[in-house]
């Protein structure tokens, strides 16, 4: 269970994240490896299960990224690249007359441009510029939206909106918590994570 969050801007994205996993009626901090993780030239955050998001930090080596068309891009490469490598490690899921599948959801950023993954390996970017995942999504989506984050074209107001959004949503989803995770990157595929304590 997680809290995901980003902004979109037509020259930079911001993420943020929380720390906290659950499982078991249980809750660790997973700080010290986190939720969003730069592969190369992408930013990948994931909710859902923690088997998809170390295969995506540590096992998956990911195709470089066009320089023109992204969508094309994702749609070829880097997503057929991805389920090879949740094929290859018994992660993706297929019945008989079924879609394959996965058990997460992901915020992949590429050269600044946010994409949303299903669990059925579908993208969307959305028009809004905010983006969420995870148990917490809504309640950071509802505090976003009320922090003006549809109408934010500073990358610094960006990570003040995404940081108070994720500590809103640690407040009211039990399955989010512990330290906030904020990544940065611009349309040069140029990348900053930190981890804000407080």
């Amino acid at each position: 269970m997680t809290t995901l969050i980003a902004i979109q801007n037509e020259n930079w994205c911001v993420m943020a994240a929380d720390s906290q996993s659950t499982a078991y009626n249980k809750i660790a901090d997973c700080s010290p490896v986190g939720k969003i993780n730069r592969n190369g030239n992408y930013l990948i955050a994931a909710a859902g299960a923690v088997r998809g998001a170390n295969l995506l930090a540590f096992g998956f080596t990911p195709p470089r990224p066009s320089t023109t068309n992204l969508d094309l891009f994702m749609t070829r490469k880097f997503i057929p690249a991805m389920r090879k490598t949740f094929v290859d490690n018994g992660y993706d899921i297929k019945a008989d007359g079924q879609e394959a599948s996965f058990s997460n959801e992901l915020l992949v950023a590429v050269r600044g441009q946010i994409y949303f993954i299903d669990e059925i390996y579908g993208w969307e970017r959305c028009g809004t510029k905010v983006y969420t995942s995870g148990s917490g999504g809504d309640f950071a989506l509802g505090a976003a939206d009320a922090l003006g984050a549809r109408d934010c074209n500073d990358y610094e107001e960006a990570i003040t909106i995404v940081e108070k959004a994720v500590k809103i949503a640690t407040q009211w989803d039990a399955f989010s918590g512990g330290l906030i995770q904020v990544a940065v990157q611009n349309h040069k595929g140029e990348s900053m994570i930190t981890h804000i304590t407080d």
